[in-house]
């Protein structure tokens, strides 16, 4: 009975977390989100892309930087909810809820030990990392989820179960570009382990996943890939571009004397060890899994927090100390060696230092350590000592995302672009002929996102959004997206602009009688985007800076237009 409880209570935890105020918290879309978003809201509605030029079942991504299932995933739900943002999360908070329960799963089909399966559901509920992304429709979650429970499905007891293995680990390749070159050594790393478990059994059964996964990753590079137009992608990879290396390499030689030896420590392969250690070693900085999570590239997360708790360090210590037993020790070590393999997304992609999605599947597997560590600790004399500490560091995790969260991360989320999609809304409400610029340096982007919040995606209007967005010209219902600087001599024009753009001037430079106000960030209120010619917000009294106390003021959707603007615009005119 008080195990049963305890599952309960455990259920309803997952469930809170989850999905308590998931059209609220976070209060943005990210730009993967509003992609994915847009593209399963056009499935959904007419079956094909925005540019009609491929249906849901093509198997190509929209975009070589994206991945061709998560929208299919996301389609769904918009026949559920007109909420967008239930629409695009709804699938992750799924797997957030059930996440644990699929890694206490394979921890048990790995190692055989319940009371080990139980402790890693626990761990993987409350950890930091999928807390946050349950709520986050990012791809790397999708493919790890599917990775994850492939891998417990394969070590399936019965004679043809680990077959059924095979599709999810399909479904979770085509999920996100970057993990697709970690399909094949993911089931050579799961069929080795079933040779430790199994070494007086015929593995050749077995090696029918992994075999299956070499022929997809055949397909997929020879017939697939060379239609999906990814070549700028791969320039931005060790695999097709290495001139990273040889810049590394010529300016060791510049910098020291000239010596006949200098060719055997200053050379491509030198440098490429060197590159590689340095990412791999960056990924896995103390600082940024158990203090700060990347705050300049990912902002949208909870930055503020490591990937894990502090307590987790010492379960990650004793974790590996356990691992080192004989009876773990082939098994233990053997994922222990594969973290650095699967950090490759991170050592070979030379566009940006950015570790928090492409090495999400190397932190997920670390829980299975910090469990074993976890493990340890509730079968010694202080286990209650550390379920007290661990309760504080989820109490305290818990009050930073949904206490601070929302207001740190709204900005680096995108949230202003939500702001001004309800603002144009709302003019288009009471002028519904008005013209209205929108100068932006991306506009597919922001006139997409218009259109998820808008709900104008329909089947009345989709002919007219597919050829705006063939022919590039994004212009839709009288509103024009355009990556030009703002027509500061149109005085009829509802304008707006960027305030921050490096070629352009703000309209803070325009004449002091030119009037207008502004979308301002939350962190400082400061001008994030400035309205010229305004007829609607204008008249109410506004002020000059935002405060946010609750999350009612980030339902945008239920707010009249009065307070909307006195609560999201702001007139920074009154300062000076």
């Amino acid at each position: 009975m008080k195990q049963k409880l305890l599952l309960i209570g455990l259920i309803f935890f997952l469930i809170f977390t989850r999905f308590s105020a998931l059209d609220t918290l976070p209060p943005f879309l990210t730009h993967d989100e509003v992609v994915y978003g847009v593209v399963a809201q056009s499935f959904a509605v007419q079956g094909t892309t925005l540019t009609q030029d491929q249906t849901w079942y093509s198997l190509r991504p929209v975009h070589p930087f994206y991945a061709e299932f998560p929208a299919l995933l996301m389609t769904p739900f918009f026949w559920l909810t007109d909420n967008p943002l239930l629409a695009i999360r709804i699938p992750t908070a799924l797997m957030g809820v059930t996440f644990p329960f699929v890694f206490g799963w394979f921890c048990w089909g790995v190692w055989r030990n319940k009371t080990l399966a139980w402790v890693a559901v626990v761990v993987a509920a409350v950890n930091p990392l999928w807390w946050q992304f349950s709520r986050l429709s990012y791809d790397a979650v999708y493919s790890t989820f599917f990775y994850l429970l492939g891998g417990a499905i394969f070590f399936s007891n019965t004679k043809r179960g680990f077959l059924w293995s095979i599709p999810i680990f399909a479904l979770g390749f085509f999920q996100y570009q970057g993990f697709k070159l970690l399909l094949v050594p993911w089931i050579a790393l799961l069929t080795l382990v079933w040779f430790l478990q199994h070494q007086k059994v015929s593995v050749r059964a077995r090696l029918i996943p992994l075999l299956s996964s070499l022929v997809l990753l055949s397909v997929y590079i020879f017939f697939m890939l060379p239609q999906q137009h990814v070549e700028g992608r791969l320039e931005g990879t060790l695999l097709q571009d290495q001139s990273i290396l040889s810049e590394i390499v010529d300016d060791q030689r510049r910098k020291a004397l000239q010596s006949p030896i200098s060719p055997l420590f200053a050379n491509k392969f030198t440098a490429l060890v060197q590159l590689s250690a340095d990412r791999l070693l960056s990924s896995f900085s103390p600082h940024m899994l158990f203090l700060n999570s990347e705050p300049s590239a990912s902002g949208f997360a909870v930055w503020s927090h490591g990937l894990f708790y502090l307590v987790d360090i010492a379960l990650l210590l004793l974790g590996i100390g356990a691992l080192q037993q004989k009876k773990t020790r082939a098994i233990g070590v053997s994922f222990l060696l594969a973290l650095p393999f699967v950090a490759a997304p991170v050592i070979i992609n030379l566009t940006s230092e950015w570790y928090l999605l492409r090495s999400f599947f190397a932190y997920t597997l670390m829980l299975l350590v910090i469990s074993w560590g976890a493990l340890v600790c509730w079968q010694s004399r202080f286990r209650w000592l550390v379920v007290v500490v661990y309760t504080l560091s989820v109490l305290n995790f818990a009050s930073q995302y949904f206490i601070r969260y929302p207001v740190m991360g709204a900005d680096a989320g995108f949230f202003s672009e939500r702001v001004l999609t309800q603002y144009i809304a709302w003019v288009r409400q009471a002028y519904p002929d008005e013209p209205i610029t929108v100068y932006t340096i991306d506009p597919p982007i922001l006139l997409s996102s218009y259109l998820l919040h808008s709900q104008s995606l329909s089947a009345e209007t989709v002919d007219q959004i597919a050829q705006t967005f063939r022919e590039r010209t994004y212009l839709f219902d009288n509103i024009t997206f355009k990556d030009a600087c703002v027509d500061d001599d149109d005085e009829t024009t509802l304008g707006i602009t960027e305030a921050i753009r490096d070629r352009c001037r703000s309209l803070s430079d325009l004449s002091a009688d030119v009037h207008k106000i502004t979308i301002p960030a939350l962190k400082d209120s400061g001008s994030v985007y400035e309205i010229l010619n305004d007829h609607i917000c204008s008249r109410y009294t506004l002020g000059t800076f935002i405060q946010v106390a609750n999350l009612q003021q980030f339902r945008l959707h239920d707010m009249s237009e009065e307070a909307f603007c006195r609560q999201w615009i702001t007139d920074l005119k009154k300062v000076t």
